[in-house]
């Protein structure tokens, strides 16, 4: 069986950096978000940007949404798709990509046709919000689950409801399909059940918190130990039902204290103390520590062929470790202040990484060498600012020039998406990098 030498990233101390022959890239899209809180991602075979948020009138008691479909390749506006009277909640495209679906904060759920921008249908099942969406990788359909969880199942070409479960207990945000689409996942504030998807029947029920993940192959779930405890969780193995693992003493924050790898092999915690753990899913057995050296939170960056942990330190340098032993390969050095974001491309090549000194930079991952780098300076309005603020999407002590709300390649890797929390989005073209590998 082939092995792959997988890696993480760490920000701190280390080895030498790379040489650098950076330039930077050509820009295919500028522009302002138009909506509040704006949200943007690409189409699964990365032709296409989604720009969608809310626009807040606060007299008239209503939140307008609407979205934008732009060509990833040429930065040209295709369609712009409205009618909505609530706050966008969910956006996800279909499988093969011929479906944009989203769900609102009044309930109700459009689907399109985001290649003609035509509006496929538009259904409010019931006035709760919609939370959680979930597509079926093997067949026509997706879930929805609104803030009562109440599930309705779809058909994805259509755009109707074709079934529904009524639970009448509070959702607390997992709705998965399995990776062969027989089965249904999702959690209520009791349990997490999973259900055969061919007539919804219960066929597992997990004692646990709501609050839970699933590895890629839908084999394990991991599950806040309890509402109450913020620095505990579970491990379950799906088929049996049974724990497998309690994982204690995590930092603070449940979504940012532990986690799988893309290929469910391996789980990562961060320790109350500052260290970072590196598991075998399987076995349950620590393969390694990461000493602490981490300052402000936990970020998650995967390799494809294995996974890489990204943590924000005082050192402003990328670190690659192996992952068979944790050992450091290589030093990544060229930012001037802390990271905020850091990725691999979709081929593993290519590293991408930005920093609160507004700057983002793409790496060459073998070598170490730089090869791009862009400045991206924000334009606070004092008013924007002070909405920031209320609406806590920054506290007053983190904001800063360079604040980086998105960093990532779209799913071919030539091209690359960034926003500031003030809402400005670039489009750059990473494709003449691809032959630098």
């Amino acid at each position: 069986m082939k092995k792959y030498a997988m890696v993480m990233m760490l920000v701190g101390a280390g080895l030498v950096s790379g040489s650098r022959a950076e330039g930077t890239l050509p820009v295919v899209l500028s522009m302002k978000g138009i909506y509040k809180l704006t949200n943007s991602q690409f189409s699964p075979d990365g032709s296409k940007l989604i720009v969608y948020g809310f626009l807040d009138n606060s007299e008239k008691f209503t939140m307008e949404s609407g979205i934008q479909i732009w060509d990833a390749q040429t930065g040209k506006l295709l369609h712009t798709l409205g009618g909505y009277k609530n706050k966008i909640t969910v956006v996800k495209f279909s499988i093969d990509g011929t479906r944009l679906i989203t769900g609102c904060g009044d309930g109700t759920v459009k689907v399109w046709n985001p290649n003609s921008g035509e509006l496929v249908s538009s259904v409010r099942p019931n006035t709760y919000g919609i939370k959680e969406l979930a597509v079926n990788s093997q067949l026509a359909f997706f879930a929805t689950s609104d803030s009562n969880n109440n599930i309705v199942i779809w058909n994805t070409i259509k755009g109707t409801p074709v079934g529904k479960i009524d639970e009448d207990q509070y959702g607390y945000g997992m709705l998965e399909f399995s990776k062969d689409g027989k089965m249904l996942i999702h959690a209520a504030e009791d349990a997490v059940r999973i259900r055969k998807f061919d007539d919804l029947t219960t066929i597992k029920l997990i004692k646990s918190s709501g609050s839970g993940m699933i590895n890629s192959d839908t084999t394990l779930l991991l599950t806040k130990k309890s509402e109450r405890i913020d620095n505990a969780a579970n491990l379950y193995n799906v088929e049996s039902g049974k724990l497998s693992k309690e994982f204690s003493n995590l930092a603070p924050g449940f979504w940012n204290s532990i986690g799988f790898s893309p290929d469910g092999s391996k789980i990562w915690s961060w320790e109350k103390n500052g260290n970072i753990n590196i598991w075998d899913s399987k076995n349950t057995k620590l393969l390694f520590t990461m000493k602490k050296g981490t300052r402000v939170s936990l970020q998650k960056s995967f390799g494809p062929d294995g996974f890489s942990i990204a943590a924000e330190g005082d050192g402003h340098s990328i670190s690659i470790l192996s992952l068979n032993d944790g050992s450091l390969t290589k030093v990544l050095k060229g930012h001037s202040d802390a990271l905020d974001h850091l990725s691999f491309s979709p081929d593993g090549t290519l590293i991408l990484s930005s920093s609160n000194d507004a700057k983002i930079k793409v790496w060459n991952a073998q070598s170490g060498m730089l090869l791009a780098s862009m400045e991206q300076l924000p334009n606070f309005s004092k008013t924007d600012l002070g909405k920031i603020v209320a609406n806590k999407v920054l506290s007053t002590s983190i904001i800063y020039p360079g604040a980086f709300s998105q960093v990532t390649f779209n799913s071919n890797g030539t091209r690359i998406l960034t926003q500031t929390f003030d809402r400005l989005i670039k489009l750059y073209d990473s494709s003449s990098l691809l032959s630098k590998k």
